[in-house]
């Protein structure tokens, strides 16, 4: 029995960082028959609840050094871990975990990882020097690995895939239509806000392009990402509207939004995993661009983002929805194309890891 560690933004109630956990652990399972999975959680009972596995308190040292030492394998990822826009914590702290690995000897990943932005030297300085003792890196595009080259990453191997999510796979049915009847009408077409809070948002733009769209026969459904954090700007732009409007305000598990969002004809968002889980089940999308990982996700996939938090307004969003809607069917199609083939490519970060446990066996053997 393989025993692998899980070291990510887990347990938090953010339905992005929990679909990447479902994603990595699926790939896994699917790749390693005998694994025994520790996750790193915020939540470990709801985590092992969830996602069947085992989980320990993130922030409780001995148990992380526990599950550390008796591991074979010590993966960092997926998410956007490496950064140092939202706080100088969250580098400390990944960082911190992979050297904890690396004084018990174990071999350690970064697992399909969007990388920065890293802006503080000293942070430039760390990430250079723990990523270097790494036994592989694999990153969700191609801007990723181009960072950690500017940073001086350039020991261990590196590989461009794509996020975790493209390849999560789900049921045939989620059963999501006795929650939400809306959801099920025939007439109208569903059109997908997801929001977060950022400085300069201008709520006002957002709720005048949800009434347009409205008035234009679309069903507008506001998709909360972070519980409960995204519910209350979401709540704020319904406010601002006319027109009928609905918001989701349960907390959703990853499964449950990705059957919310595989009902939507389109999706307007700033949450990357909204953007995500609509490009993953061909579904076009409007992109918000709050930080470089959403341009990213939209170029990946053949789009342009509609614009950023800064130079957002009715009118720019409403041109791209036009475009968007007057070449739907050729845009869904390429879309789909795409979808198929990273599914296949959000694979191979599992196949790799599964590798590295083969060839630490065999030196363990020697």
């Amino acid at each position: 029995m393989k025993r692998i560690v899980l070291s990510g933004y887990y347990g938090f109630n953010n339905i992005g960082d929990e679909a990447v956990l479902i994603a990595i652990i699926q790939a896994l399972k699917k790749e390693i028959s005998d694994v025994e999975i520790i996750v790193l959680s915020q939540d470990p009972p709801k985590t092992e609840k969830q996602m069947n596995v085992q989980a320990v308190n993130r922030w409780c040292l001995p148990q992380i050094i526990g599950a550390i030492k008796e591991c074979d394998l010590l993966i960092s990822g997926g998410g956007s871990l490496l950064q140092d826009v939202t706080g100088k914590k969250s580098i400390l702290y990944y960082l911190g975990i992979i050297t904890i690995a690396r004084w018990w000897k174990k071999p350690a990943m970064i697992y399909a990882q969007g990388i920065g932005p890293v802006q503080s030297s000293w942070a430039r300085k760390m990430v250079r020097n723990v990523l270097n003792k790494m036994d592989l890196i694999t990153v969700r595009d191609e801007a990723s690995g181009a960072d950690l080259s500017s940073m001086g990453v350039t020991r261990p191997p590196m590989h461009v895939t794509v996020d975790p999510v493209m390849g999560m796979e789900r049921p045939e049915e989620i059963q999501i239509l006795d929650k939400f009847p809306y959801l099920n009408e025939e007439e109208g077409k569903l059109v997908g806000f997801s929001l977060r809070q950022w400085p300069g948002l201008a709520l006002e733009e957002l709720g005048a392009l949800g009434d347009d769209l409205a008035e234009r026969g679309f069903k507008v459904v506001f998709l909360p990402f972070h519980f409960p954090e995204d519910i209350s700007v979401c709540r704020d732009v319904a406010k601002l509207m006319k027109q009928e409007n609905h918001l989701i305000k349960d907390n959703l598990s990853p499964m449950e939004m990705m059957g919310v969002v595989g009902k939507m004809d389109l999706v307007i968002g700033m949450r990357l995993h909204a953007l995500i889980m609509a490009g993953a089940q061909g579904i076009p999308f409007v992109a918000i661009e709050y930080d470089p990982k959403v341009g990213r996700y939209a170029n990946l996939m053949g789009q342009e983002t509609a614009c950023s938090v800064e130079t957002m307004s009715c009118e720019n969003l409403r041109n791209k929805v036009e475009q968007i809607m007057a070449e739907y069917s050729l845009i869904k199609e390429g879309l789909e194309q795409k979808a198929a083939s990273y599914r296949l490519e959000a694979q191979k970060s599992a196949q790799w890891a599964a590798e590295m446990l083969k060839d630490s066996n065999l030196k363990k053997r020697k």
